[in-house]
């Protein structure tokens, strides 16, 4: 039976979901404040930021969660979440370590995403795949495969990703998906394509497929234009909403 859902108050049929890996299925947040906590060449760096209007100087070793979206200013009209190139002064650096440590490798899935992804498949989503993007795209697809995401490492999703520079260009997200639509014979109008960072979503749009947001605690809201994208907090509230359900307050 087919699933039908409400988007943009209209009845839309859904049989695929593309995912964005970081966001949507990985905690990259906590990603970032170990990496800066424990990487050698930050965890005894003094980072300087404006904490609800006290300046502040912690060393990375001692950050704590809530001092995040302070370190890293969001970027509220790009990303809508966070990003280590927004660092003021550090944001190129930082990025360059990150993706050349282990933290990168490391990222948690958020808690029952495995779960949900099962539950989607056995209830009549009939396809699933993560799209990344990555410059070290092997160790990309292996960190997915090595989080039980690939259909032959005992999770749901066809993994497929593409390599892109040091600096990803705006057209890449748009080659994913273009690609992943060909590969595997999607209808864009029934695949259902979920991120959380804002300039992610255009491509989508523009390609015809319907759109959903994860909002991670660290995430800001849409821009005018772009709010009737719906959002939810975790990917327990976007299986509710895929399937119709009620199960409120499972986490």
């Amino acid at each position: 039976m087919a699933i039908k859902i409400d988007y943009k108050c209209q009845p839309r049929v859904l049989k695929n979901i593309i995912w964005d890996l970081d966001g949507p299925l990985t905690n990259l947040d906590l990603a970032y404040l170990l990496f800066m906590r424990e990487h050698e060449n930050w965890k005894d760096y003094q980072f300087e930021f404006t904490y609800h209007g006290q300046p502040l100087s912690v060393f990375g070793r001692d950050l704590r969660w809530e001092h995040l979206s302070f370190v890293l200013p969001m970027d509220t009209e790009k990303f809508g979440a966070l990003d280590l190139t927004t660092h003021p002064t550090m944001g190129k650096q930082m990025t360059q370590d990150f993706v050349n440590s282990k933290f990168f490798h490391e990222r948690p899935l958020h808690r029952g995403t495995l779960g949900v992804l099962a539950e989607l498949k056995n209830n009549g989503i009939e396809w699933q795949g993560c799209a990344s993007a990555s410059h070290k795209h092997d160790e990309k697809v292996k960190m997915m495969r090595d989080l039980g995401l690939g259909i032959n490492d005992g999770g749901c999703l066809h993994l497929y990703s593409v390599e892109h520079g040091a600096i990803m260009s705006k057209s890449v997200k748009r080659e994913i998906i273009e690609k992943c639509l060909a590969s595997f014979n999607l209808n864009p109008a029934e695949t259902l394509f979920v991120d959380d960072r804002i300039y992610n979503f255009a491509d989508p749009i523009a390609l015809g497929l319907m759109v959903a947001r994860a909002r991670p605690e660290f995430t800001s809201d849409l821009p005018k234009g772009m709010q009737w994208i719906p959002e939810f907090e975790t990917i327990q509230e976007l299986r509710d909403w895929v399937l119709g359900s009620e199960k409120t307050g499972e986490r």
